[in-house]
């Protein structure tokens, strides 16, 4: 009797390991926006505000990418902008960073608040308004 106890126990602890979290899709829509600005009539950098406005579908445990904590897509594009990797060194301030070739991408689902950071331009030595650094805040909300 006791060995079946046991037995059931450790049947229902491995059924909880091994469940998977459900996905939980979110819109995330930039509020404000800001950067650096290429200003042609003085041939300077200034700072600037941009307009803000892109949205991000964020998905956290997403199914078709489980090997990552969440994946975050302009909603113009089906491929992942953004993945975020598990792991405490991934997350701060109770706030997940996701990386992404052009930029960052963090969020947090406590606050619903993201930063968005694109980071192409000015480097190049391109003075030009084309690519444009720039770093975005805006807010989730649960779809």
């Amino acid at each position: 009797m006791r060995k079946l106890l046991v037995f059931c126990l450790l049947l229902a602890c491995s059924g909880l390991v091994l469940a998977k979290k459900e996905q939980q899709n979110y819109l995330c829509t930039g509020e404000v926006e800001g950067g650096l600005d290429f200003n042609e009539s003085t041939g300077k950098w200034d700072g600037g505000k941009f307009d803000a406005g892109v949205k991000f579908l964020l998905k956290v445990n997403d199914k078709e990418y489980p090997e990552f904590a969440a994946t975050v897509s302009p909603v113009s594009q089906k491929k992942p902008g953004f993945i975020c990797l598990k792991g405490d060194e991934y997350t701060y301030a109770n706030a997940q960073v996701c990386k992404g070739f052009y930029g960052r991408f963090v969020y947090s689902l406590e606050t619903l608040r993201f930063l968005s950071s694109y980071l192409v331009g000015y480097l190049d030595g391109k003075d030009d308004t084309g690519n444009r650094p720039a770093i975005q805040g805006g807010t989730c909300s649960p779809l």
